[in-house]
């Protein structure tokens, strides 16, 4: 038995998919696959989307006056947020 196979058998015997017919065990692997499919297709995006970020590209200041300005209040209203910026960062 080599790695391939022992990886397999130790797949159906945690999920318990050595005692479905085979039907039942492709269409259990289907749903994985998809699932699997999901996930990774849609963190791909997240992280692409984030990498693209000013967040990570640096601009800092930029953000840190937006951040600013946004939480001015309006109409006499009180805004109960801290806001920490560290400006003063190296940049590398």
């Amino acid at each position: 038995m080599n790695w391939v196979q022992r990886k397999i058998y130790l797949y159906n015997v945690t999920f318990g998919l050595f005692m479905l017919d085979w039907w039942e065990r492709c269409l259990f692997n289907i749903l994985v696959i998809v699932l699997m499919w999901f996930i990774f297709y849609n963190g791909s995006r997240y992280v692409t989307d984030f990498c693209k970020s000013e967040r990570v590209l640096g601009n800092q200041e930029d953000l840190a006056t937006e951040t600013v300005t946004e939480l001015q209040p309006e109409n006499g209203e009180v805004i109960l947020t801290n806001v920490v910026l560290s400006l003063n960062r190296k940049k590398i």
